[in-house]
């Protein structure tokens, strides 16, 4: 186990990886920022999880989470995100099980990072993202089952945003997505 002090004393200009497929549950048990890491990727065999309410995952660049059985935590709604202060991210769960991800600030949904295997955006089976502020999806979201996407700002896309085997439901101010595939239907709420 790391702690924060001891992630600030490992300096990076490129890219700081923690774990690979042969770990456990990667724990985050209290808020974590490597400070001189570039771009922060975290690998598990298992989960990928926060155990603590209080707790962030805080990245500068690209924070990418790469789980084989789901991504979770104790915040957001529910108690039951991850929740990251990230400028970009890119997450999913290998096996398709749940990502549950709340975001503090502005996030951008990007291409992984140093992952067992390159991916694009947020994959998994039910995906749960939440941000305080605005989510930028330059790249897709695809779920095998159900996404809940809720920003307190706005929601911007370009093409191929999004793709779903369950339903869809998206809330913001402003709500600009390029496309949305979804076999059991779309809920879209703009509050601006």
């Amino acid at each position: 186990s790391l702690n924060d002090s001891e992630l600030d004393r490992l300096n990076t200009n490129s890219l700081l990886t923690i774990g690979d497929t042969n770990t456990d549950d990667v724990q985050i048990w209290s808020s974590i920022n490597p400070n001189n890491a570039a771009n922060t990727t975290l690998i598990s065999g298992d989960q990928i999880e926060g155990n603590s309410s209080g707790s962030t995952l805080q990245a500068g660049g690209i924070l990418t989470l790469d789980a084989e059985n789901g991504i979770l935590g104790l915040s957001g709604t529910g108690n039951q995100s991850l929740a990251i202060d990230a400028e970009t991210l890119a997450a999913r769960s290998r096996s398709d099980a749940s990502v549950k991800i709340t975001e503090a600030n502005n996030v951008t949904i990007a291409s992984s990072n140093g992952a067992t295997s390159a991916f694009n955006g947020i994959e998994g089976g039910n995906v749960d993202f939440e941000a305080t502020n605005t989510i930028t999806i330059s790249v897709g979201i695809a779920t095998n089952g159900d996404l809940l996407l809720s920003a307190g700002d706005d929601i911007a896309g370009g093409t191929n945003d999004i793709d779903a085997e369950g339903s869809v439901t998206i809330t913001g101010d402003n709500i600009t997505i390029g496309s949305i595939t979804s076999e059991g239907g779309v809920n879209v709420t703009a509050t601006g």
